[in-house]
């Protein structure tokens, strides 16, 4: 389990947009012009990777700065709302496994999709607060 972890990790960071620290809707397609940055797989991403260093499975020095960088940008899909709370936006409500790209990157974007806000809260907590214990 551990060495698909790393193997999984090692492809996060190949894939992370160096730009932004965020991962495309489709991941392995950054270069596609339609493809777009997913808060929800993001903040996942981010508490994944951050996580697996604090477990001492991930090497600190090579990914504490691929989670760092996905932190700061999940951080800017936190948006003040208008009625004064925070909306966290460009995420998707429910998407399964599609049949192809297209249906992947125009599946319609929802604000304060459940799997964002939850990915938002536990990135959030790991990267705030850290794990203790």
């Amino acid at each position: 389990m551990i060495a698909i972890l790393r193997e999984l990790l090692e492809g996060l960071a190949r894939v992370q947009d160096p730009a932004t620290g965020l991962w495309y809707q489709v991941v392995d397609k950054g270069d596609r012009a339609d493809n777009w940055h997913d808060t929800s797989g993001s903040a996942m991403f981010t508490y994944a990777v951050q996580r697996s260093v604090e477990l001492g499975v991930a090497d600190r020095g090579r990914y504490s700065p691929v989670a760092a960088r996905g932190w700061e940008g999940v951080r800017t899909k936190a948006v003040a709302a208008a009625d004064g709370g925070v909306d966290i936006i460009d995420a998707c409500d429910g998407v399964c496994v599609q049949d192809n790209y297209d249906a992947y990157i125009t599946y319609p974007k929802v604000p304060n999709a459940k799997e964002a806000v939850g990915g938002v809260l536990w990135a959030a907590a790991i990267m705030e607060y850290g794990t203790r214990g």
